[in-house]
């Protein structure tokens, strides 16, 4: 007897006589499936689980392995976008994923700033807005990030401990999905199933917990402002509350939550990578009077190494679009041009744009350095490019510094002048309270007589009445007069 087969058999004998058994006992109890929800079981006996082969075949609908990889090259060619339901991480893993986020952002806020930091070497932190002191507008959230760039592991005292568990547990299963991912979507390029994963797309991750709180003027703002994802791929897991948008053919599209499912977008790098075979589309979140909204992202981005369009989709009809980069170049690149996502990123690194752009530069590095040496290598170009770039950011940031203190100082003169004016007004009504104080308290000095009228100055020498005031005689000296006075004493009438 072949002793191979014999070993073989003995597993599946003793599989079988489990199975016998099983059922033997579940018949036994005569109460049903009902005898066994009404236990309590949590899993379901392994009598009732279908074959694994079947299992496989029917977990994406009956679709082949080869439809699978055209449905996702097309939706990666044509928006960039799709969801992915049975990736087989267990609905509870995301469930706890989310009420630990959410547990996070809504602790005590004394807990919270004991991770707040702006350090971008820092593995675990909480801030609002990454992009606060660059964006034009800040975005209504708060974030929680998890790094894992420069290590491939965090370690679970460094996570809050009201997420911990559920973190852990989530970033291992997301990382192995993203290791899947890139091996479909290598062959939906075309390339060798590991070809992705050998270069290391799936190794650097992070990880943005965002919090979307519920806003009372959504119209005014937005959770994300319209950006794309500067890595290779990004995996999403939302809530039901909803709100992202991908920008299609110039149209927002709402991509509504499926429950159990995750988004997966194309990054900037994978559209570089992919030589635009794959597209990286841009895409926001609105802000809602609904919430709190809550989503975790994971981004598989570049350790530092040097990348450019894959050698293998190079062909004389199919020219490199993209010089070569490093991760480095690409960070520079965008925190020079203040962009959250990637798209002046892939037009700088544009074959036709270096080429032009290198030109112009040489052409304003003589005129900011008139001894500097021509270069010819690209990459050396696209280092001096940053370096200025940044030289004149520098200035720029303390031109806008002065002309802060500037309106600062004008802010502070034009007080000044509104208090003095105010003074001026203040002084002007005293002025006018104490004129009439004093107009109102001046009185005709005793014995004061006013002048009469001319027509009672014509006598001289006389004393005569003043008629103005009846039954109080008034008497005024008459000065003397070129008028004859001498027969007066007739028309003087006798006296009483």
């Amino acid at each position: 007897m072949n002793m191979s087969t014999l070993k073989e058999s003995i597993p599946e004998s003793v599989e079988n006589n489990d199975r016998m058994r099983e059922l033997k006992e579940f018949e036994e109890t005569k109460s049903g499936v009902k005898g066994l929800v009404d236990s309590g079981i949590v899993k379901i006996p392994k009598m009732f689980i279908r074959p694994d082969d079947e299992l496989a075949g029917e977990s994406n609908h009956g679709r082949t392995n080869i439809q699978i990889i055209n449905d996702l090259k097309q939706a990666s060619k044509d928006c960039g976008f799709f969801q992915v339901l049975n990736h087989g991480i267990p609905p509870s893993v995301l469930d706890d994923m989310l009420e630990g986020i959410r547990r996070f952002h809504e602790q005590d806020a004394e807990i919270k700033k004991e991770f707040y930091s702006r350090d971008l070497l820092k593995k675990v932190k909480y801030a609002s807005n990454i992009d606060l002191y660059r964006s034009s507008s800040a975005n209504w959230r708060d974030t929680l990030t998890i790094s894992l760039l420069v290590s491939d592991r965090v370690e679970p005292d460094e996570l809050p401990a009201v997420c911990r568990s559920s973190t852990m547990e989530y970033i291992d299963q997301v990382t192995k999905l993203g290791e899947l991912l890139f091996k479909l979507l290598a062959e939906a390029l075309g390339l060798k199933r590991e070809h992705l994963v050998e270069m290391g797309c799936a190794k650097g991750r992070i990880f943005v917990c965002h919090y979307y709180p519920a806003c009372p003027e959504p119209e005014l703002t937005l959770g994300t402002s319209k950006h794309t994802d500067p890595c290779f791929l990004t995996v999403l897991l939302q809530d039901q509350i909803g709100g992202l948008q991908v920008l299609n053919n110039n149209q927002w599209i709402n991509v509504q939550p499926l429950a159990g499912s995750l988004v997966v977008n194309i990054g900037d790098l994978f559209q570089i990578i992919s030589n635009d075979e794959f597209k990286s589309a841009e895409h926001r979140v609105v802000a809602n009077q609904v919430g709190p909204r809550i989503s975790t992202a994971c981004f598989f981005t570049a350790p530092p190494k040097m990348y450019g369009p894959i050698e293998e989709m190079r062909t004389e009809e199919n020219p490199p679009i993209y010089d070569k980069f490093t991760e480095a170049v690409v960070e520079n690149v965008r925190s020079s041009y203040s962009v959250p996502g990637g798209i002046v990123m892939r037009e700088f690194l544009c074959v036709d744009y270096l080429m032009e752009g290198s030109l112009r530069f040489s052409e304003l590095c003589s005129l900011l350095e008139p001894n500097r040496p021509v270069k010819t290598d690209k990459l050396a170009i696209i280092g001096d490019a940053i370096r200025v770039l940044n030289e004149l950011k520098s200035e720029s940031q303390e031109c806008k510094e002065v002309n802060e203190k500037l309106l600062e100082e004008i802010k502070t003169l034009k007080v000044e002048k509104n208090e003095l004016r105010e003074e001026k007004l203040v002084l002007k009504s005293d002025k006018e309270r104490i004129e009439q104080q004093l107009k109102a308290t001046t009185v005709s000095p005793s014995g004061f007589v006013p002048a009469h009228p001319p027509v009672y100055q014509s006598g001289v020498n006389k004393i005569a009445m003043f008629p103005g005031y009846s039954f109080v005689p008034m008497w005024q000296y008459h000065p003397s007069s070129t008028n004859d006075t001498s027969r007066d004493h007739e028309n003087i009438g006798r006296a009483a």
